[in-house]
């Protein structure tokens, strides 16, 4: 026990090497079992206590951790050490302090939660908070920061991951006018050093376009007249063809995904129609691993015009 414990703090004091080259990325697994090991040969409590902090701070927003092997190892882990805990019959009262002034109190049950808005204004002037509380057990808190990354629609963005964009009118024309058919055509370039698993390429339509179907037997057939040729070829004109595992053409946007890629340039096409005339925006496009994604890459923001 005393190894065992003496294992534990030791992987506390670790930081997780997120990394890009493996199918399931799964980061918190030894961190889970560690906590599940711990919990049936009852290690010290503020070792386990530890180790479920350091879950439960990785799990992203969506409630999810780096995959689905992480976070089902994760979720069984944390479910076996919060059962045995029993919660105090007294209620929690405390107060959170934002930039050393402006408290904001609060008295809840053992089992509920409190959630406070803090304002981003006074943050910045003066990034500190601080929690107090009467409560004489572990509380868990968490701190969540959403702000619009303004500097990757002016810019782009690239790590990982280079990325472009194009639309091009298949009438020959520079200028789009309603009822065009145009080509949308996505070039990314993949890190050559690094195995890439699970792709998602995400492109936003501008609202005067709509992302056309040729599968529906309600849509013309538009591109290349040996398509099937096109693209049974997974090469041309210096790049790999992007053919994915499975897409989906929304309303808003089409979305591509696929398991693995080599690293490498690829590329991308579909058509759209020119549904309403006027001056739209182009909203960043973006390539991203699904489950590293800050292996990812931007467009900037651009403007089309339909006349």
């Amino acid at each position: 026990l005393t190894n065992l414990q003496q294992s534990l703090s030791d992987l506390l004091s670790q930081k997780e090497a997120l990394r890009t080259d493996h199918v399931f990325n799964a980061v918190y697994r030894e961190r889970a079992v560690a906590l599940m090991a711990g919990h049936m040969l009852q290690a010290e409590n503020s070792v386990q206590q530890g180790l479920a902090n350091r879950l439960l701070a990785a799990m992203n927003p969506s409630g999810r951790w780096t995959s689905t092997s992480d976070t089902g190892w994760s979720l069984l882990a944390l479910g076996q050490y919060f059962s045995d805990l029993t919660a105090p019959a007294n209620e929690v009262a405390g107060r959170v302090t934002v930039a050393g002034e402006g408290d904001q109190s609060f008295r809840f049950e053992p089992s509920a939660y409190e959630t406070f808005e803090i304002d981003p204004m006074r943050l910045l002037a003066n990034p500190h908070v601080e929690i107090v509380s009467d409560a004489d057990f572990p509380l868990s808190y968490q701190m969540e920061l959403t702000y619009p990354r303004l500097d990757f629609a002016e810019k782009g963005y690239s790590n990982g991951f280079k990325i472009s964009k194009t639309i091009e009118n298949t009438a020959n024309s520079e200028t789009i006018h309603v009822g065009d058919v145009v080509k949308v055509t996505l070039q990314f370039e993949a890190d050559e050093n690094n195995r890439n698993h699970h792709i998602v390429l995400d492109d936003p339509l501008p609202a005067g376009l709509v992302a056309i179907n040729s599968a529906l037997a309600t849509e013309e057939p538009v591109g290349e007249s040996d398509a099937d040729d096109v693209r049974s070829r997974y090469w041309s004109d210096g790049y790999y063809r992007f053919i994915p595992n499975h897409f989906e053409m929304r309303d808003t946007r089409v979305v591509a995904f696929r398991d693995e890629i080599w690293g490498g340039p690829y590329q991308y096409s579909y058509y759209a129609r020119a549904v309403c005339a006027g001056e739209f925006r182009v909203p960043p496009t973006k390539v991203q691993l699904m489950y590293t994604p800050e292996v990812c890459a931007y467009t900037p923001e651009t403007r089309v015009e339909i006349v």
